[in-house]
């Protein structure tokens, strides 16, 4: 039975895809790189930790120097709660699970972005800027005394469910964000849903 969940963020609860496209190509054109990424290209080749990514086309890219690219350009975000998350995450509350939020995503982005949609408090604790994310997963489970198979770590590229292996918690991959499922089935989840609602199944 599943008591507790810790969400990723950006694809997961938070729609912003179409924004993330524009800022991975204005980061290419930054780095004077003659290419343009289409919405398919990233689906298939980003996963976390990000720089896994960024490092397919930018070896020698440094994590400092992304993080300070990504800062400049991180005003073209455009985002809302993917349909229904809000009313679910309050359902959740309601049912006394316990919810977290584990991304990669700036605190300065995230935090307001929780606070505009109305969901922040329902949060136990928001861990933002998580780099990697499998020991961030596995402190949560720690410090909050919380029993791993009694806990669900749900992310939306390959990246995060071996975050969720690497933790000992069980995985969920969301069939909805910015990776594509041939990829997700790939990395062997736990589960793998359609809709947020199906988490309600193991609920």
């Amino acid at each position: 039975m599943i008591k507790n969940i810790i969400f990723d963020w950006s694809g997961t609860l938070n729609d912003d895809f179409d924004s993330y496209v524009d800022i991975v190509n204005e980061v290419f054109r930054m780095m004077k790189y003659d290419k343009v990424m289409t919405k398919e290209e990233i689906k298939r080749e980003f996963t976390i930790p990000y720089m896994t990514f960024w490092n397919k086309y930018f070896p020698d890219l440094t994590k400092e120097d992304q993080d300070e690219m990504f800062r400049k350009v991180v005003h073209l975000k455009r985002c809302e709660l993917y349909p229904g998350v809000k009313e679910f995450l309050f359902e959740l509350k309601e049912k006394g699970i316990k919810i977290f939020v584990v991304s990669s995503d700036l605190k300065s982005t995230l935090i307001p972005e929780a606070t505009k949609y109305g969901v922040k408090d329902l949060f136990v604790e928001i861990f933002a800027h998580v780099y990697l994310k499998g020991p961030k997963i596995k402190e949560v489970v720690e410090n909050y005394d919380l029993d791993p198979m009694e806990t669900l770590y749900v992310g939306d590229t390959s990246g995060d469910i071996e975050a969720g292996r690497e933790a000992g918690v069980k995985t969920m991959g969301v069939a909805w964000g910015i990776q594509c499922n041939e990829k997700l089935e790939a990395s062997n989840p736990d589960y793998l849903f359609d809709t947020v609602f199906d988490i309600k199944k193991i609920l």
